[in-house]
């Protein structure tokens, strides 16, 4: 299936696996390049078998998600991820649901009821149901977790997915004859504006 998704230009990720780092190297070889949300319901790495996770942060073919809300990944967990994969193969994402930016409550999630306290989303039973993240908010985290600076988290946010979604001719960067879609920060990295296509779409 992944040699069928690669060659008809769909990414192939793995995503909440259990797989063993060889099987990992089987999907690479069959044309995997990326996954999901990295440590979030994966085999982790052991000193005997280093799991998904480690195969993850060693093989540079893959590119990795994750997400930076503190909950999800611990900060330390963060900053290996951006050590080891570097902003050249980490992907900031939010994983948000669409409670997001709503009031503390219950809110529907296919079927299930997902229970919102302001920070955290879970099940009933406490499992993480997503995330309430903001990518505002991501971007602070990472620079806050690794020390990064704002020209790394440009390279995670919006150069990696272009490239990965094989869009960087035309989106990704700033540059002659690309879409111009633009995000304005302030000083304390909070968004100002955003720019689509060259039309103004949002001003604070």
């Amino acid at each position: 299936m992944v040699r069928h998704l690669t060659q008809n230009g769909v990414v192939a990720s793995i995503g909440h696996s259990d797989a063993t780092y060889h099987q990992v190297d089987e999907a690479i070889e069959a044309g995997v390049t990326h996954v999901t949300h990295l440590y979030n319901g994966m085999r982790g790495p052991h000193h005997r078998e280093p799991g998904l996770a480690g195969a993850v942060l060693l093989r540079d073919e893959l590119y990795a998600e994750i997400i930076a809300d503190g909950i999800h990944c611990r900060p330390e967990m963060v900053l290996l991820a951006y050590r080891m994969k570097t902003r050249d193969r980490l992907l900031l994402i939010t994983d948000a649901i669409r409670a997001k930016c709503l009031r503390r409550g219950v809110y529907d999630l296919g079927g299930q009821d997902v229970h919102m306290d302001g920070t955290t989303a879970t099940l009933p039973d406490g499992t993480l149901a997503g995330s309430i993240l903001k990518m505002g908010d991501a971007i602070k985290n990472v620079i806050a977790f690794t020390g990064c600076s704002l020209e790394d988290i440009i390279h995670m946010t919006a150069v990696n997915p272009a490239r990965q979604l094989k869009v960087f001719d035309r989106k990704g960067s700033i540059s002659l004859g690309k879409d111009a879609d633009l995000v304005l920060l302030d000083e304390n990295l909070d968004i100002a504006a955003t720019f689509c296509r060259g039309k103004l779409a949002y001003q604070r």
